[in-house]
């Protein structure tokens, strides 16, 4: 199946006092870049920049910035939908879409072959999970099943958030293991939060050596 990913970096970031998480840096490696890795088996990859100008993002070569449609955010939703309505536009569009939250550094290097392949015949979404939590902002969309998104979100009828989106499409969970390191969703909100996961790099490099 061929599958594009969005990376879903538009967030405000209201809780980190206005600073884009993209841009934050974590083992002296921004948010954006260190999530790249995980999807180098994408088709494309797009990043949703929200109402910010891409350039301000400085893009790494090879992705696509994708502004939200409506000049008011309407969170990670929108970056689904910019997404959405972008590849539909592409003369040779996906299958599936991949999105990933900007702000979970610690992403599992099987996360994108894994939710690309959980969509089976069957199933038109899919949702990460660790320990029973669910995350809609790491998860896999059959292009088929959301193309409506964008004309909804224009006519003011789209769903809440992504798992409103999830819920109609009675989206499955796949599930990560238990391990020690912890939860490769966690994501960052707060200050203290970027210095707990800068401790948790730092003691992760120091194991290795």
């Amino acid at each position: 199946m061929r599958a594009a990913a969005v990376i879903l970096a538009g967030g405000l970031g209201t809780r980190l006092g206005g600073v884009r998480k993209a841009t934050l840096k974590l083992g002296g490696i921004r948010l954006l870049d260190r999530v790249l890795p995980a999807l180098a088996e994408a088709d494309s990859i797009l990043v949703s920049t929200g109402s910010l100008p891409a350039g301000a993002l400085a893009l790494p070569a090879g992705t696509e910035p994708v502004p939200d449609l409506l000049p008011i955010s309407q969170g990670p939703l929108a970056g689904l939908v910019a997404a959405v309505d972008a590849l539909a536009k592409a003369s040779h569009p996906p299958e599936a879409l991949i999105c990933v939250a900007v702000d979970t550094p610690f992403l599992p290097p099987d996360f994108f072959a894994r939710m690309r392949d959980s969509l089976g015949d069957d199933v038109s979404a899919s949702l990460a999970c660790y320990a029973d939590q669910p995350y809609p902002t790491n998860s896999a969309w059959r292009l088929a099943a959301v193309a409506d998104l964008p004309a909804r979100l224009l006519g003011g009828h789209a769903p809440f958030s992504l798992k409103s989106v999830a819920k109609e499409l009675s989206a499955t969970h796949v599930n990560w293991p238990t391990t020690a390191a912890g939860d490769p969703f966690a994501n960052v909100n707060t200050l203290s939060e970027l210095m707990n996961f800068e401790k948790k790099l730092q003691s992760s490099t120091a194991s290795r050596k």
